[in-house]
């Protein structure tokens, strides 16, 4: 059985022994999302997309993984993610079931504080639950329910308004609708649920806000915060909007460094307003980053300072850390816990092993943590206060 998986996330090549032994037959019909690739006869071909892999796909892999396995692989990482400062982690964990998914998590007794958003999954018939009364420990969270819109440039499924330079009469896919944002949305008014909308392409970007806009008056989405993930599409006919109604941006910097992509799938002229960053934050666009992608946050913060897709929407180190920070916390609706420091609040922090703010950009991958503080106690400690004793 081989599985080639888009460094993306957003796409899957399985061969017919892998399909086999996943149990996907033929006669699989697509989830509401996701999709099969058939050839001419109705056959796999073995290509899978968007929620044929999340609903499908991730959590047969999943299965054949025992939950000590999965307990190493989640602490391993938060202990990494530890040894670089980091002291909160929002994410969501497509490969587990939600019970699993508590279960693992509790077992792993991560040294950060875990906010798990909801990803509900889908069937032919549209959604699937099972995230009702899932719990944590005294730590961690579940909050915020997270959809992908579309998927990335990388496999060209981020949904556009003009066609891909290098795939005439293309311009990527919604994976759901606007009937179905717009149920989406609805929702999260009703319940007061923090929504998080993955979106890419400037149609998807362009569809939550017009979908927005019909449904309620900025003040309505105001007090849930509705997150666009990446927003890389975000151009700017369509920042004005995304200020009128309070969207917020979270981005993820190591998605600057995608080479020669973004400018093959859309031309220098639309390459150019790709990933926005200086400008939603001149704009008044409330901006978070996070790391989807390499767990070092110093490699995020270097290509915040460089953006070499597009150097003119590069930032300051302080406005980076300031949206690593103080705007990461603000997304995730607790502000007035951490984010700063200061005097009432947790004492989350990091003892930097050199001054980031005086390096040069390429020198910032270097930088670990010699010392991490979670409510004020060490949960990393790379020998200076064992040199103490």
């Amino acid at each position: 059985p081989v599985i080639l998986s888009a460094w993306s996330g957003h796409g899957l090549v399985l061969n017919s022994a892998a399909l086999t032994a996943l149990g996907i037959p033929d006669s699989i019909r697509d989830p509401m999302g996701g999709r099969f690739d058939r050839d001419a006869a109705g056959r796999l071909t073995g290509l899978v997309e968007e929620y044929a892999n999340y609903a499908v796909v991730a959590p047969a892999i999943g299965r054949l993984i025992p939950d000590s396995t999965m307990v190493r692989i989640v602490r391993d990482r938060a202990i990494g993610a530890s040894a670089m400062g980091v002291t909160s982690i929002q994410t969501f964990l497509l490969s587990m079931e939600p019970e699993r998914a508590a279960r693992v998590l509790l077992a792993a007794n991560v040294p950060v504080r875990v906010r798990l958003v909801r990803t509900p999954m889908t069937g032919p018939n549209g959604r699937l639950g099972g995230w009702e009364g899932v719990t944590l420990g005294p730590r961690d969270t579940v909050s915020g329910t997270k959809y992908i819109l579309d998927g990335t440039p990388v496999e060209r499924l981020a949904a556009t308004r003009a066609p891909y330079t290098d795939r005439p009469g293309w311009h990527g896919r919604l994976n759901f609708g606007p009937d179905t944002l717009r149920v989406i949305l609805q929702e999260a008014l009703a319940t007061g649920d923090q929504p998080l909308l993955h979106a890419t392409g400037d149609s998807a970007v362009a569809l939550i806000l017009s979908t927005m806009h019909s449904l309620a008056p900025d003040t309505a989405w105001r007090r849930i915060r509705v997150r666009v993930e990446h927003g890389d599409g975000a151009t700017p006919d369509l920042v004005p909007h995304a200020v009128r109604m309070g969207v917020m941006v979270v981005q993820n910097p190591t998605h600057f460094a995608l080479g020669g992509i973004v400018p093959a799938r859309f031309g220098p002229e639309r390459a150019a307003v790709y990933q926005p960053l200086r400008s939603l934050l001149a704009a008044g666009v409330p901006v978070a980053l996070g790391g989807d992608g390499p767990i070092n946050p110093f490699v995020n913060l270097m290509f915040c300072l460089v953006h070499p897709n597009a150097p003119d929407e590069a930032i300051t180190m302080e406005q980076a850390v300031t949206a690593y920070t103080r705007g990461a916390a603000w997304a995730e609706g607790r502000e007035r816990e951490k984010g700063t420091l200061t005097p009432g609040k947790l004492a989350d922090l990091a003892v930097l092993s050199q001054d980031i703010f005086a390096v040069r950009p390429e020198q910032l991958p270097a930088t670990t943590s010699v010392l991490t503080l979670l409510g004020g106690q060490p949960v990393h400690d790379a020998g200076v206060l064992t040199g103490l004793r």
